[in-house]
């Protein structure tokens, strides 16, 4: 199965526990929206991004494997309101622990995944078509 863009379910919500995460990350969330890969146990959330000269810089909480990773992106992008659009994606910071830094590689290639199914923002998409290239 591919990552998908949807809400997230209750029982999901529960499984994740997705409200802790979001208490705990103080996102005030009440219809929580992910890209999700359910089969591969991975997803994608926009936490935030940041202000002023650094509004391109977006954060995203991607759980991995049972692993929950904090990846910091810059985002450079355009196109039309329900047209193309593009974005690129420059690494900032990802979070890996010690212990999965071998499979950093295969870490990397699932979230540029998620980041090509999100498009410009997940459920709340309107792009007809969507290009997504990165630097990392």
């Amino acid at each position: 199965m591919a990552f998908v863009n949807e809400y997230i379910s209750e029982a999901d919500v529960e499984k994740y526990g997705i409200k802790e995460i979001n208490l705990k990350l103080r996102k005030p969330n009440p219809n929580p929206d992910w890209t999700v890969d359910h089969e591969r146990d991975m997803y994608l959330r926009y936490l935030h991004n940041e202000r002023e000269e650094h509004s391109n810089r977006h954060t995203y909480y991607f759980y991995w494997k049972g692993t929950a990773l904090m990846v910091t992106v810059d985002i450079d992008g355009g196109g039309v309101m329900e047209g193309e659009q593009w974005r690129h994606y420059t690494l900032w910071h990802l979070g890996i622990p010690q212990t999965l830094k071998p499979l950093e590689a295969e870490i990397i290639a699932d979230l540029k995944d998620a980041f090509v199914a999100y498009r410009e923002f997940g459920v709340r998409s309107d792009s007809t078509k969507h290009t997504a290239t990165f630097s990392f």
